[in-house]
């Protein structure tokens, strides 16, 4: 059979990884807006590659690649192993490529599956950074939305630096009323502590963009996998803005992840606060659409936080 035709640049990469490879057959694959995927079929098992033209895409597939090893270092084979990344081009331009190992997907919300994810995900929600700060090692993607995650000492400080104020930013081009967003997000981050005042967040691993499509059921093995982070080092919590989101974690899931980690008191107002980053990122991402429901949050976390100033025997 002859081989198909691929870059000369992910031939090489998949022959620098192992010599005896012999490329079969490429097919696509769909499921992103971002990158094209393709599966590669060779003599040595199948590969997953995605390829961006983007020139910052090389970056991406960097933060993308860095975060797959962190989950595995966590939870082994909770997620996808990454193989290789580069430039598509020698003059480091025109794009880059990414080359992990390939998991035939399926979907199930069967009772197993979700309390198996469960148990995964507070697993790695447990996996804490070596310097016990806030952040990653490099920005990561959250979407096409790049992330700064310089370290902070503190959590709140983190989401005020590294969350809220550059999202918010973001928005106020996007904004039918960009004045009131403004001065509604600024009294949120001024504010924002006032959540955390009878809490103490828990530093751990988080993949940061966990919605639905994100993960899926490994075929072969039957057990959940997680794959396109946007990895950080968090409060736990954080996760579950997105999950709540766009839905399609059911109720096994939730009941045996809160066995891990039980509510604490302002668990709702401040899973209010995390959905919000993400309306905000879709906002920013796809237009104004996303901004009465970004709105009505942040008008309900800032009516709380009045409350909080103003009567101090508020009980929450």
């Amino acid at each position: 059979m002859v081989a198909p035709k691929v870059p000369k640049v992910i031939a090489k990469a998949l022959k620098d990884y192992d010599d005896d490879i012999e490329i079969i057959s490429t097919s696509s694959l769909g499921g992103g807006c971002i990158n094209e995927a393709y599966r590669y079929v060779t003599n040595k098992g199948n590969f997953f590659v995605k390829i961006n033209k983007d020139n910052d895409s090389y970056e991406m597939f960097m933060a993308e690649s860095k975060g797959l090893e962190e989950i595995n270092r966590a939870v082994e084979g909770f997620a996808p192993e990454p193989i290789v990344y580069d430039y598509l081009n020698e003059n480091k331009k025109g794009g880059a490529f990414l080359i992990t190992t390939y998991i035939p997907l399926t979907s199930s919300n069967s009772r197993e599956v979700q309390v198996e994810l469960a148990k995964k995900l507070a697993k790695m929600h447990q996996h804490v950074p070596l310097n016990l700060k806030y952040g990653f090692s490099v920005p990561t993607m959250c979407g096409s939305t790049r992330q700064d995650n310089f370290y902070e000492d503190d959590w709140v400080e983190f989401l005020k630096k590294r969350r809220f104020t550059p999202i918010i930013h973001h928005c106020i081009g996007n904004s039918r009323n960009p004045k009131l967003l403004k001065e509604k997000g600024d009294f949120l981050v001024k504010h924002m502590d006032l959540l955390f005042k009878d809490y103490l967040p828990q530093i751990g691993l988080i993949h940061g963009d966990l919605w639905s499509g994100n993960w899926g059921v490994n075929s072969e093995t039957g057990k959940p996998v997680i794959f396109d982070p946007a990895v950080t080092f968090g409060d736990h919590e954080y996760e579950l803005g997105i999950m709540r989101m766009f839905g399609g974690f059911g109720s096994y899931f939730y009941e045996e992840y809160f066995k891990h980690f039980p509510k604490k008191k302002g668990f709702e107002m401040r899973m209010n606060l995390y959905e919000l980053y993400h309306h905000l990122n879709h906002m920013y991402l796809f237009g104004s659409g996303y901004e009465s429901s970004a709105m009505a949050l942040l008008n309900l976390i800032n009516k709380h936080l009045e409350k909080v100033l103003t009567e101090p025997d508020y009980i929450y």
